[in-house]
């Protein structure tokens, strides 16, 4: 099951303002973009101003407010920062504007602890209390946070899978709550909206699932694993690894990508321990991969663990070439037997590697095979 974390910022650019030497203290100020209000300061909210509202109507009610365009890298910056906290916590992340997004926290084995502590992180980063709700899909797990009630205290129009016209006849017919909506069977709403009702008796339960798209950080891969209980033998957390190597080897193969970087964090069951390393070449396979991984926590992992979750940022793409039917691609192949060839030779002098054809075969040895070839003994 998916549990879905909705984060949003109220004040964010309000906030981003302030330390730029705006002076939100002294002055109503609203933020604006594409002609709505999408931030306002204390002193516009106590004159009226609500965020969502036109821009003709706050200038109507705001005489002599400051009003301030929206501008996506004034705070870009700010609304990054937040996003790497949540990405310490989940692979899965798709920001919807600068100040709110959603988070997957799909394989958490206590989602709800983790959602705490991801809400208590942003705040900590940013100053700023989030507005969140934690559900099965992006759209009620936003109704929530946006309007902090109980699905079935929540008014019928807002369920936003189904259609306006369908909740404005419900209204019509009474049925003016979620609760309400509930009591009705899923036989008499496909009686009323056809196979809309079916939707419309999901969505009424918290169904209609909506998952949360990878979006962030922007050029990665990552993935995780979370364990039913504590795992205290190194093999098989190499199990794990070698587990996390091949689905994140499969994602970049599927994308003709490839990083050189790796960021690991690995749960244990009273902290987290946070591994960062960049490689010379970039890596695709599942064995490099695996390899990478073991080198970073070699004698690291000697504690219970309970998860691991590994990123690999800053991707690259790769040209695609053709592979053979043996799976590897033969040019690849052989620039690495001429590159450990070299290696050795370097080492161990030219004599350490020969071909078969140089090698002088005794005298005996090979009248011994003729007599085999002509005679069939051994």
């Amino acid at each position: 099951m998916h549990y879905i974390l909705r984060i949003s910022l109220p004040g964010f650019y309000i906030a981003r303002l302030g330390k730029d030497g705006v002076p939100i203290e002294q002055t109503p100020i609203v933020v604006h973009r594409d002609n709505c209000i999408l931030d306002a300061n204390e002193l516009a909210l106590r004159r009226g101003v609500g965020i969502g509202m036109t821009l003709v109507q706050a200038k109507t009610i705001l005489i002599g407010g400051r009003f301030e365009r929206w501008e996506e890298d004034r705070f870009q910056s700010a609304a990054l920062r937040w996003l790497e906290v949540c990405a310490s916590f989940s692979n899965v992340i798709e920001p919807e504007h600068q100040h709110s997004g959603w988070l997957d926290l799909l394989g958490h084995p206590d989602p709800l602890r983790t959602a705490w502590q991801i809400v208590e992180a942003v705040e900590g980063e940013t100053g700023i209390a989030p507005r969140w709700a934690l559900a099965n899909s992006k759209w009620l797990s936003s109704l929530l946070a946006d309007h902090n009630v109980r699905l079935e205290n929540l008014p019928c129009r807002l369920l936003s899978p189904a259609r306006r016209e369908s909740l404005e006849r419900l209204e019509f017919l009474g049925y003016r709550t979620v609760g309400q909506l509930q009591q009705l069977t899923l036989e008499s709403l496909r009686e009323q909206f056809g196979e809309e009702g079916v939707m419309i008796y999901q969505a009424c339960r918290g169904g209609c699932i909506d998952e949360v798209q990878r979006l962030f950080p922007p050029n990665s891969a990552s993935e995780q694993l979370y364990f039913a209980g504590s795992v205290e033998t190194y093999e098989l957390v190499l199990g794990a690894l070698q587990y996390i190597s091949e689905h994140l080897s499969d994602s970049l193969t599927a994308d003709d990508m490839a990083g050189s970087e790796i960021r690991l964090s690995v749960d244990a069951e009273d902290r987290t321990m946070s591994f960062q390393r960049r490689f010379t070449k970039p890596m695709q396979s599942s064995g490099s991969i695996f390899s990478a991984l073991k080198v970073m926590t070699h004698e690291e992992l000697r504690e219970p663990i309970v998860g691991i979750r590994v990123v690999m940022p800053g991707l690259v793409r790769t040209p695609r070439v053709q592979r053979s039917l043996m799976g590897a691609k033969s040019t690849e192949r052989l620039r690495g037997v001429d590159l450990s060839l070299r290696r050795i030779l370097d080492v161990y002098g030219d004599q350490a590697v020969r071909l078969g054809a140089d090698v002088e075969v005794p005298r005996r040895a090979k009248v011994l095979r003729v007599w085999k070839d002509v005679t069939g003994w051994a």
